[in-house]
């Protein structure tokens, strides 16, 4: 795991990306108690899905559910969004910034001095947050992320559409992380 290091702050990154351009991998265990109660499809559902099914996985093995932070909310949406815009796919932007810079940039990391942060990225053809959350259940990065004890709060990003171009399918990010207040 690499670590970054900014001033007294310290965190250990974790980050793998892995595209889903076409994967057949089974839907994720507990996807029917996940299924939205409003309009599926819209990006929220799809965000309140993928949360759902990322904690029914953590459930599971006894691992306590991940919270909504506002702040990885914004960094996972305006990465996920500049992936589709500027058509690429890395936990890295075109101007090099990563997932520390954008979570910090977006806030989370303020008045804290000790924290840890992950995320995982995922394109798929299609628009189906199961499929997603069990293809990072069989990538084993991406499950020990997932799956961390250090993680507390979650932020997700949707975007309908593809980093590609061609704008059929489904771009998320998560950014996951836990601090410790100064």
């Amino acid at each position: 795991m690499p670590l970054a290091r900014t001033g007294l702050r310290s965190a250990a990154v974790l980050s793998v990306a892995l595209a889903f351009s076409v994967l057949l991998a089974p839907p994720a265990r507990g996807a029917a108690y996940c299924s939205p109660q409003g309009p599926s499809g819209t990006a929220r559902a799809l965000r309140l899905e993928l949360r759902c099914l990322i904690n029914v996985q953590r459930a599971d093995r006894g691992l306590p559910g991940l919270q909504p932070n506002g702040a990885l909310f914004r960094a996972a949406g305006r990465h996920a969004r500049d992936m589709v815009r500027r058509h690429y796919f890395s936990h890295y932007s075109r101007s090099g910034g990563g997932p520390t810079s954008r979570i910090a940039g977006a806030g989370y990391l303020r008045a804290t001095r000790r924290w840890v942060v992950g995320e995982n990225i995922a394109w798929l053809d299609a628009r189906d947050p199961g499929w997603v959350v069990s293809s990072w259940m069989r990538s084993p990065l991406h499950r020990r992320i997932l799956l961390s004890a250090r993680f507390r709060e979650l932020g997700i990003g949707v975007v309908k559409s593809a980093p590609d171009g061609r704008g059929r399918g489904l771009t998320a990010v998560v950014d996951f992380g836990r601090r410790k207040r100064s």
